[in-house]
């Protein structure tokens, strides 16, 4: 009989299912008396600084992006079915945001290296909504997937 369990992702595994980018979701902390704000988002990764980008969105009249995300540590997570069964990722830090003036060379870089899927949720037209870049240079960077023992 097979059983399930999960092993770690070695670091080429990783990288391979963090690809260029893809979907996941972002939990932002808050004080003690709160319960962590989490938000589904797109992200870019780029392997060589192992560092993930967010366009995040701040609609009108909506409550999506937190009033200040780099004040408080987030977690990422994202995770797919492949055809050798679940992979996952996490990583956690803070975020830092991204102005195009004060964007500097190792981020311009890596935002040429990165795709970062748009994906349209919001219940606003998209002109009405505002984005802005943060990234995430992560502090712990994990990931596992599902493995098959033999019983």
């Amino acid at each position: 009989m097979d059983s399930q369990q999960s092993v770690s992702l070695s670091e080429d595994e990783l990288e391979m299912f963090l690809g260029t980018g893809g979907t996941g979701t972002l939990a932002f902390g808050t004080d003690r008396s709160e319960p962590p704000y989490a938000i589904p988002v797109s992200y870019g990764f780029d392997s060589e600084t192992r560092q993930f980008f967010f366009r995040l969105a701040h609609a009108p009249r909506s409550d999506e992006l937190p009033s200040k995300p780099t004040q408080n540590p987030v977690t990422f997570v994202t995770f797919s079915e492949t055809p050798t069964g679940w992979h996952s990722a996490i990583a956690s830090g803070t975020l830092t945001g991204i102005s195009e003036p004060a964007v500097d060379d190792v981020a311009a870089e890596a935002l040429r290296r990165i795709h970062i899927p748009l994906v349209d949720i919001y219940d606003h037209p998209t002109k009405e909504v505002e984005f802005a870049f943060f990234r995430l240079d992560p502090e712990t960077l994990s990931g596992r997937k599902e493995a098959h023992v033999d019983d």
